[in-house]
């Protein structure tokens, strides 16, 4: 299977396709349209929660089950990208994609257009301020015109009539929660999954209460028998094999947690102190293969990016390493920013190539951080322990379960009978996960405004004095 993405520009009103869309609209892309042409095109949101670009390529819950699905009936899948969820509804409807994906289902469809199976249920949540008065319910809200999406609109004008609601047709949920950040705007209504995300971007952001119950969401496409059979078959197979939790514990399973504290301060060091380093990060990462964003979350979590830092077991530098480790590795002078990044990245290489292979992405690189943390034969004996209560000893969230279980018991046995702290790489690997996440969706946004400002100036044309 083949991934081509499509990018979406707008202006008013005005939704353009890079690509050749001659007689697009006259063809009806159905079931047998795509088995013909060996094409999914598939229309989402582009954000953090639904898709975007990481430092290793494609990634979002809504491309992962997108993609799954166009391997499942061997076809290339095309994603077309949208900011606003009623965009999805519209490449559907005008025949420009043949499935829209996180469409809720209590937006009725207009024409010959069905909803598939839902795959999770969210609640639509008012969101204000922190510092400002916390609305307690609907009717403290009916004088600050409280700011939702073209889709909300259709749910909430019904639901409350008597607010005065404002509905913005050219702003994405990244942008309301901005606005509502910033005090550009009292409150926002937005769906619990993104705001879990976007608290991690905008930390004074608070959930007042939740406007409406769980609002289930599922892929929209037209009426197609043989389409919806295919689909829903597919959510079926999730569901049975534990697919579909895997993917949602993936990518909203660590964000739900939120420390205000530590969050607000890793945004103000990315500003304060990752400027210095973060080519270092990029052009290491590049050269062992890895994760720019991971490395550089490892080095937060380690040393809050101090060159000089050090702990009072004596591990030194942006990476923490031991004398041990660093003598190992070859590295002369822990403090010096080039050599503890280069070997902290060789030594995380090392451990994840010491991971079994049968192991998949992500757990291995969750596994390679919890021996980073707790060391690799301690690792394997927690595994082993995990494996012996029944659980699956490759799967880091049964893993971290047996963690968390000696920590609570109090139970320290180590294969160097001395005391070990069990539920440290829990929060050593959250952490990182949390820190990888926010500079991968800062990357994102920031190239996202940045495409959108140079398609504005593309749009732009200067007319000659006549």
């Amino acid at each position: 299977m083949k991934f081509q993405k499509l990018y979406g520009i707008r202006g008013t009103g005005l939704i353009l396709i890079f690509l050749s869309m001659a007689g697009c609209a006259d063809t009806r892309l159905d079931w047998d349209h795509i088995l013909a042409s060996k094409e999914l095109r598939y229309a989402t949101l582009e954000s953090p929660a639904t898709y975007y670009e990481s430092p290793t390529g494609p990634a979002g819950f809504e491309y992962e089950l997108a993609k799954r699905f166009a391997e499942s009936i061997d076809v290339n899948l095309k994603l077309i990208t949208v900011n606003r969820s009623h965009e999805v509804i519209d490449m559907v409807m005008n025949n420009k994609a043949s499935i829209g994906g996180a469409a809720l289902m209590n937006v009725k469809p207009t024409g010959n257009l069905k909803f598939g199976p839902a795959y999770y249920s969210s609640p639509q949540q008012l969101i204000y301020r922190k510092g400002d008065e916390r609305p307690a319910n609907i009717s403290d809200v009916n004088n600050q015109s409280p700011a939702i999406s073209l889709t909300q609109m259709e749910i909430l004008k019904g639901q409350y009539p008597q607010v005065n609601w404002n509905a913005y047709y050219d702003r994405d949920i990244d942008a309301l929660l901005r606005m509502v950040q910033y005090r550009e705007i009292k409150s926002a209504v937005a769906d619990a999954r993104q705001v879990n995300i976007y608290k991690h971007l905008y930390p004074d952001i608070r959930v007042a209460f939740d406007i409406t119950k769980p609002q289930p969401v599922a892929w929209l496409y037209r009426d197609d028998e043989n389409l919806h059979m295919a689909i829903t078959e597919f959510f079926k197979e999730l569901e049975e094999t534990g697919e579909l939790n895997r993917l949602v514990e993936r990518y909203f399973g660590h964000v739900i947690a939120f420390d205000y504290v530590d969050t607000s301060a890793f945004l103000a060091r990315i500003d304060e102190r990752l400027p210095e380093f973060e080519e270092l990060f990029k052009t290491t990462a590049a050269g062992y293969d890895l994760d720019w964003a991971l490395l550089a979350a490892m080095s937060y979590q380690e040393s809050h990016w101090q060159p000089s830092a050090r702990s009072p077991t004596g591990v030194r530098g942006l990476m923490m390493l031991t004398q041990d480790t660093a003598q190992y590795l070859g590295v002369a002078d822990r403090v010096d920013p080039g050599q503890s990044v280069d070997g902290g990245a060789r030594y995380f290489k090392y451990l994840l190539n010491k991971i079994p292979e049968r192991i998949p992405y992500p757990d291995n690189i969750w596994f390679a951080l919890a021996a980073y943390n707790l060391g690799l034969q301690h690792l394997e004996h927690v595994r082993v322990i995990t494996q012996k209560n029944g659980a699956n000893p490759d799967s880091w969230n049964d893993v971290m379960k047996s963690l968390i279980k000696l920590s609570n018991e109090n139970w320290q046995p180590s294969l160097q009978n001395e005391p070990v702290r069990w539920n440290e790489p829990v929060r050593y690997v959250g952490n990182i996960r949390k820190y990888r996440d926010i500079l991968r969706w800062l990357t994102f946004e920031k190239n996202r405004h940045a495409r959108k400002n140079e398609r504005m100036h593309a749009l732009t044309i200067d007319s000659p004095v006549l």
